[in-house]
């Protein structure tokens, strides 16, 4: 019976402490929940925009309507032509809405 009281008081114990982790996850304080602070997080996570010719697949692909393989395509037309944003509608599949949609990520 103690290693059955013993289980259910830590049991008790976790309950509690994820309640209030739980808590402080629903409202955080600024101090300890800020993403774009010392720890490295990704720009778009801290609205800040990333130039268009240092851009990854991955950067691109994150953005919801743009597939990897689309990705991919622009990726290699901005390496080899040197571009503006408004030159990717040249990609079969991009454009004026998904144009729209890069001018929130990319300068």
């Amino acid at each position: 019976m103690t290693t059955f009281h013993g289980l259910s008081m830590a049991f008790f114990i976790t309950v509690i402490l994820s309640i209030g982790t739980f808590k402080n996850f629903l409202s955080p304080d600024p101090k300890i929940f800020d993403l774009c602070g010392d720890i490295k997080t990704h720009p778009f996570l801290c609205d800040q925009k990333i130039a268009l010719q240092e851009a990854k697949v991955s950067d691109f692909a994150l953005i919801d309507g743009i597939s990897l393989k689309r990705a991919r395509l622009m990726v290699k037309f901005i390496a080899h032509k040197k571009t503006y944003l408004r030159d990717l509608k040249d990609i079969k599949g991009i454009g004026d809405k998904t144009i729209e949609k890069l001018t929130r990520y990319f300068y």
